[in-house]
């Protein structure tokens, strides 16, 4: 991904900057005339910009994809914008440029003759989404019933659903989004997070009496590279399918990994245990899962099955009940804080 979103806190308002070319910054698309395309907006935005439309909203929750971006509104509405070409943006919704979005110079000259790729949607049973993910091509929405929503590419099985005829000659009839299948697309599933990477997901289920014995972890989408952790590289794994890591530690045991939470690299996974420590799996070709570069698998540039993440336990202070451990994965590295 090569632009960043953020939401400024107390106001709640969107701003972006980075890569522009498909409008996943500023929320517009050039318009053709006569076969020439005019007034094209910036393929770079170094400035902070809300997106065409947008300027009046308030966001709870942010995502980019690689040429796309998503986000929900306080008042549980997802809107997405940027290259919809999968599928994995809305169909847009026409939003007039005023004066009042507050763009300026050849920006404002773009949007005032180009057409919006802002679209918006919410469950038509009134439901509030409350977060949002974004892979490569394909968006994730969660809502307050627990319910996973996907739209976008499904190339590798990662909107969650068994291929409908009709989607494999169609892209765009997956530009609506759809309740994934099993217990993830039914009300009250317990999901509270949702975790994507390039073409694979993370979704972590709490019962209402969990004593922090630790999260159940679904995951769908690519494995090719062992990004679900399943030991096989099965190609894809179309429906969300309940995981139960069990990682490999220094000294070649095996334990259940008891899961506090989860993030996703582009094609790896990584998951925070309630004793604080670090297990990952997936590609490793740059050393991105801070466990070496020697795969247990026999390829170096993977890892099928969890694995504890060394560094960590060694920069890592002793844990307490005040500090909160953080982390995240970008493309190819990972990071990690203690607060």
């Amino acid at each position: 991904h090569a632009h960043t979103l953020v939401i400024e806190k107390g106001t709640g308002r969107l701003f972006g900057f980075g890569e522009n070319g498909r409008g996943q910054i500023c929320g517009f698309a050039s318009a053709a005339s006569s076969g020439a395309i005019t007034n094209q907006p910036p393929q770079q935005q170094h400035a902070l910009q809300t997106p065409l439309g947008l300027s009046k909203e308030h966001f709870v929750d942010v995502a980019a994809g690689l040429f796309h971006s998503a986000a929900v509104t306080k008042r549980g509405e997802l809107v997405t914008w940027g290259c919809g070409r999968f599928g994995q943006c809305l169909v847009p919704t026409k939003v007039p440029y005023t004066t009042q979005d507050g763009l300026v110079g050849s920006n404002a000259a773009a949007a005032a003759s180009s057409s919006s790729t802002v679209g918006r949607w919410h469950p038509a049973d009134g439901s509030k989404l409350v977060q949002v993910a974004c892979g490569r091509r394909h968006t994730v929405a969660l809502d307050e019933h627990g319910r996973v929503w996907t739209l976008g590419d499904n190339k590798y099985g990662q909107l969650g659903r068994r291929q409908r005829s009709k989607d494999v000659t169609n892209t765009l009839a997956n530009a609506e989004p759809q309740l994934v299948d099993g217990p993830l697309g039914k009300m009250n599933s317990g999901c509270d997070a949702i975790r994507s990477g390039w073409s694979h997901i993370l979704a972590l289920v709490r019962s209402d009496n969990d004593s922090g014995g630790g999260a159940m972890m679904y995951g769908w989408g690519r494995n090719d590279k062992g990004q679900l952790g399943m030991v096989s590289t099965e190609r894809h794994v179309p429906v969300p399918q309940l995981l139960k890591p069990m990682s490999n530690a220094i000294d070649s045991s095996e334990s259940a990994i008891s899961i506090q939470s989860a993030c996703c690299g582009a094609e790896s996974s990584h998951v925070l245990d309630v004793g604080g420590n670090l297990h990952s799996t997936g590609w490793n070709e740059h050393g991105n899962l801070a466990i070496g570069l020697d795969g247990g698998s026999g390829r170096q540039d993977c890892y099928l099955s969890w694995t504890v993440t060394s560094g960590v336990r060694v920069v890592a202070p002793p844990p307490s009940k005040a500090e909160r451990k953080l982390f995240a994965a970008g493309g190819a590295h990972l990071i990690t804080m203690v607060t």
